[in-house]
Order: C-alpha cells, then structure tokens, then sequence
C-alpha cells in the first residue's frame, strides 16, 4: 500500500525526533553532589543535584521544594550521594528534566 504525502511527512519527523533526541531521553546516573539550597534569581530556594552519568557525562539538576516535582525526587535528597538514579529524562546533554518521573 502506498503512503500519502502527509504520512510520509509524519513517519520523517518521528524518525527525526527519535534519531536526534532519542539517545539523549531516559538514562540513569549516580548522585554525585547534592549543593546546600540556594537563591535562585527569582528569589525561589533550590538545591542542585550533580550526577555522573552511565556515559563516564556529568549531569545536573535543580530541585525547588516549592514545585510538585519535588516530591519525586525526595528519595534522592533523603538517600543522598552515590544513589542510582534511573528513568532521567535529559533536557540537553547536561541538564537532567526536573520533572522525570525518577526510579530508585
């Protein structure tokens, strides 16, 4: 059977997506530092989370107590350095999604 333009188009731009960004999208890593809060420039508290990644890569987070997301990562704040980490959606080669839906 043969494929419209249009699917053609789609079934492209789902090769693309899962080619450019697919190898970048869940990983695991190992807490490496967890910072002491800080102020963020809107005056918001956070705590970074550093990570060595399954690649030898380093990593980083930041978790503001104040947002939903926090709570799935309360685990890694309580576990503290040398937890794995795993199920990380990355935002670009350096910056983990805050809002991963994070496996201990």
């Amino acid at each position: 059977m043969q494929m419209t333009h249009q699917e053609e188009l789609e079934l492209d731009l789902k090769t693309h997506i899962t080619q450019k960004y697919g190898e970048l999208k869940m990983r695991e890593g190992i807490i490496t530092k967890i910072h002491p809060p800080q102020s963020s420039i809107n005056g918001k508290i956070f705590k970074r989370i550093e990570f060595e990644m399954d690649d030898g890569s380093w990593a980083k987070t930041d978790i503001c107590p104040d947002f939903r997301n926090a709570v799935r990562w309360q685990q890694a704040l309580d576990k503290g350095e040398g937890t794995l980490v795993k199920n990380l959606e990355m935002r670009d080669t350096t910056t983990i999604n805050a809002d991963s839906e994070v496996i201990y």
